[in-house]
């Protein structure tokens, strides 16, 4: 671990969503060796009119001697291309070690995303999913849309209506509504009981999109390390508290966590998105860099290790 790729904890030290989103950004760009653009389509699509905030580096000079009025020059990465960030909201969300709760996290996470994706001229929306999918901002790149994006992160909250089954009824109203040929980035725990997650996630990775699936996962979840008679109590489940023998559910808890897992890796083999687990206690910046390592084989630093359980 590097010390710009600052860990949950000391991220949880940081005051507000942009300062904490700006350190994880900086600690990406300085695990690359080389731009995250990189790669990227420039090919001229068509022009736009000028409008505040463009670059104005695009100007065709010659477009606006011929037609009197400023023209920007549009290019394929920018007119077929949008992102649109997928936040999961749901209660088990408000949950986490190392200092950030998983949708602390996600929200971290999310908002550096933004700002990576907004600094090269993508267009970037964003939805919450809980007890639906709420597109509170749309897939834009103008010029306050980094203020809009972060607003909305900084206010999202667990969604206490949201159900355990609510996420993949979540993902099919979001394959309605991303564009085709778009960027989707889920950040969610995926702890989804019904055996429709994969083929939600399969539907969501159609029309073209660019799907990366970011499970995250609190150490606890992934470990089982509890022994004893222990209670445990789900906000989005019905039941009451349920007392178990813990070691004796360990077993039976870990295999259904894999055979999720293991759904989810098929349907991502299947369809081609990509699918990247980590625990709360990692670096959020390297969770970035590892999709970045993936997209972009050989990029950054060599041999980029994926996050594992």
């Amino acid at each position: 671990m590097t010390v710009e790729l600052l860990p949950p904890d000391e991220i949880a030290r940081l005051k507000g969503l942009s300062v904490r989103a700006r350190a994880v950004t900086e600690g990406v760009f300085s695990g690359l060796h080389r731009s995250v653009h990189r790669g990227a389509s420039r090919d001229f699509s068509d022009h736009k009119e000028y409008s505040p905030g463009d670059d104005i580096r695009n100007l065709d000079w010659k477009a606006y001697a011929r037609f009197d009025r400023p023209l920007i020059r549009r290019y394929e990465s920018e007119t077929e291309r949008g992102a649109l960030l997928l936040v999961d909201v749901s209660p088990s969300m408000d949950f986490g070690g190392g200092g950030l709760t998983k949708l602390d996290f996600a929200r971290v996470t999310a908002a550096a995303l933004a700002f990576i994706l907004l600094g090269q001229r993508d267009r970037v929306g964003l939805a919450l999913l809980g007890s639906g999918c709420q597109s509170t901002v749309p897939i834009r790149a103008r010029g306050d849309q980094l203020a809009a994006v972060l607003a909305s992160l900084d206010q999202a909250t667990p969604d206490a209506d949201a159900t355990a089954d609510a996420l993949s009824v979540c993902l099919a109203d979001a394959a309605d509504k991303a564009p085709r040929r778009s960027l989707v980035i889920l950040l969610s725990d995926l702890l989804d009981p019904r055996p429709a997650l994969p083929a939600a996630l399969r539907r969501l990775a159609t029309a073209g999109r660019e799907v990366v699936v970011f499970q995250l996962l609190s150490p606890e979840e992934v470990e089982f390390p509890y022994d004893g008679q222990r209670k445990f109590l789900s906000d989005e489940l019905p039941d009451d508290p349920l007392t178990v023998d813990a070691r004796a559910v360990r077993r039976g808890y870990l295999g259904a966590l894999a055979e999720l897992q293991d759904g989810v890796s098929k349907a991502a083999a299947e369809t081609g998105f990509t699918f990247l687990p980590c625990t709360t206690t990692a670096a959020p910046a390297q969770l970035i860099l590892d999709w970045i390592g993936v997209r972009h084989p050989g990029g950054g630093r060599a041999a980029r290790r994926r996050a594992q359980l």
